[in-house]
């Protein structure tokens, strides 16, 4: 798949305010046929799921730029 084509989503992001977590914030990348597909895990007492959405619209803009450019 040419970089430009590069689909980018967030199947599963999870809120969790059980205190479960071990990290304020996790993300995890995987690629499968040539998509890359994330999951998202977040403490729910610190962000709210709009900042999350935000936060990783720019990290699939980001990821996107270095599969684009990648000697960059």
């Amino acid at each position: 798949m040419p970089p430009s084509d590069l689909e980018f989503n967030f199947d599963k992001v999870e809120e969790i305010r059980n205190n479960t977590s071990k990290f304020d914030i996790w993300i995890q990348l995987v690629e499968n046929e040539g998509e890359l597909a994330g999951e998202v895990e977040y403490n729910a007492d610190i962000f709210d799921a709009g900042t999350i959405a935000g936060m990783m619209e720019c990290y699939g803009v980001l990821v996107k730029g270095i599969v684009e450019n990648p000697g960059e």
